[in-house]
């Protein structure tokens, strides 16, 4: 365990002192800052607020999906905004732990407005909560105090929520594999960096927010010669992906019995995009 472990920290050096150097993209642009675990509670509601969306503004489509329609076009329901938060919690604590988590902040204001959460090569377990019997897994459910909100009181939710999303957990990480397997690039998850998660706020949106972070992430990836993996589930991000040089390499509906399928829909299609070693952010 100490070889990989090892380079995936030297990693994670080495992109810490590419994030403190970043430079905006131009001036007014937003600040891409380093984010830690002291940040939680200003980072999680901007993440949450991402993929939740607000009235009139897309939020996650998988996530949505999960939730049930009913629930998820409810924006005032705080049983919706319990879920939204301890997931996002979760990604975070993933990232600030076994991970790297940058944030966009405004140039005037400097409030937070964007969020993304990175893995490196070697860590890509990180991002598979599809078991509560695996280490990491459980570390980071005792730092959460307990299980998702379905799973401690799914009497509050959707019918099958909590099976839901166990089911398409562990569909992502067999899709994942399926998509490393046909980069021709060797990008699997000891040799890529991840993107688990990139968010801007709704209020945020079309500010330069998104490619303020993808320029990070890519210039990451160009400095320590490594690519990076991430999954689009709607068409909007799929565009700002392509834009920083993201290619589509697997186009898949997450496996999920179709009994668990919220009022009949089934998942949304994911695409898996890769971004070569040698593209610069800029």
């Amino acid at each position: 365990m100490g070889g990989p472990v090892d380079a995936a920290s030297r990693l994670l050096e080495r992109a810490r002192s590419i994030v403190e150097q970043h430079s905006p993209l131009h001036q007014g642009a937003p600040r891409v800052v380093q984010l830690t675990a002291a940040h939680q509670t200003e980072a999680v509601p901007v993440m949450a607020a991402a993929f939740g969306g607000a009235p009139g503004s897309e939020g996650d489509a998988l996530f949505s999906w999960a939730l049930g329609p009913k629930l998820s076009a409810n924006h005032a329901d705080k049983r919706r905004s319990r879920w939204f938060t301890w997931y996002m919690t979760w990604i975070f604590l993933a990232g600030a732990h076994y991970g790297l988590v940058i944030g966009a902040r405004d140039a005037k204001s400097g409030r937070l407005t964007g969020v993304a959460v990175a893995l490196p090569p070697g860590r890509l377990w990180a991002a598979d909560a599809s078991s509560w019997s695996r280490p990491h897994v459980y570390h980071l459910g005792l730092r959460m105090g307990g299980p998702p909100p379905d799973a401690l009181t799914p009497g509050q939710y959707a019918h099958g929520t909590s099976e839901r999303m166990k089911q398409v957990s562990s569909a992502i990480v067999h899709d994942r594999m399926r998509a490393a397997a046909r980069t021709g690039t060797k990008a699997s998850g000891d040799e890529a960096w991840f993107l688990y998660f990139l968010g801007v706020a709704p209020e945020a949106r079309r500010a330069g927010c998104a490619r303020a972070l993808l320029c990070a992430v890519s210039d990451i990836c160009a400095e320590t010669n490594r690519p990076c993996l991430l999954e689009a589930s709607s068409e909007c991000a799929r565009a700002a992906c392509a834009q920083s040089g993201f290619e589509t390499r697997l186009t898949a509906r997450p496996r999920v019995e179709s009994r668990l399928h919220p009022a009949g829909q089934p998942p949304p299609m994911l695409s898996y995009m890769l971004l070569p070693s040698k593209h610069g952010g800029r």
